[in-house]
């Protein structure tokens, strides 16, 4: 790639609309292997996401397209990013649970799929409030008891390495872990030969 659009492409990241989610980093293996269904294949903390500009939303193809800034890699979102945006800017993140457990969520070489559940729970002092479960619909989640809401999202998008983050940045984030499972091998791996392939190495926040 040129040095000219390295530098587009670095602005256009650095461009980004950073907000925050949770924690420490864990060791992830993309390497080719011989992964059995349902074994761990990543298991990562994504610490803030991104909402591309203009520029880089029109490289993509794909102006609903989120980056998902992990310790060990980048998450960048087709399909479902936009949706998990507005839990952290609607919701209350301290109340909201991903169940990483449902072995739902997969990855194959670079591509990511599947389905994330979440948790959503009543405040300790009391239940929800009508403004509340109005907010929860519209974001398609259904109440599991009187005091609890699930919601399920579809994911589909792409992983790269991480993008490093300048420390200030990271010290005001609340992360959240995410784990991707090895799939059935019936499982077809979605099309997401669209999505522009970002150069490796470029930082955000420095």
């Amino acid at each position: 790639m040129k040095p000219s659009s390295q530098m587009n492409a670095r602005k256009a990241l650095l461009l980004l609309a950073l907000v925050g989610f949770a924690g420490c980093s864990t060791r992830s293996e993309l390497t080719p292997t011989q992964w059995k269904e349902g074994d761990v294949v990543v298991d990562d903390i994504v610490l803030a996401f991104g909402i591309p500009n203009e520029e880089l939303a029109a490289q993509m193809g794909n102006a609903k397209a989120v980056a998902f800034l992990g310790k060990s890699n980048t998450y960048l979102l087709v399909d479902g990013g936009q949706h998990l945006a507005a839990f952290r800017q609607l919701l209350d993140n301290k109340r909201l649970t991903l169940i990483t457990n449902q072995k739902k969520v997969y990855i194959r070489d670079q591509t990511i799929w599947g389905s994330l559940e979440f948790r959503y729970v009543a405040p300790v002092t009391g239940g929800f409030l009508s403004a509340e479960k109005e907010t929860l619909a519209k974001l398609d989640f259904t109440p599991v008891s009187a005091t609890a809401y699930k919601s399920n999202v579809y994911i589909r998008g792409v992983v790269y390495p991480a993008l490093p983050l300048s420390a200030n940045v990271v010290d005001l984030r609340q992360g959240r872990r995410v784990v991707f499972y090895a799939p059935p091998a019936q499982e077809a791996t979605p099309d997401v030969s669209a999505v522009v392939k970002l150069p490796n190495g470029l930082k955000v926040g420095s």
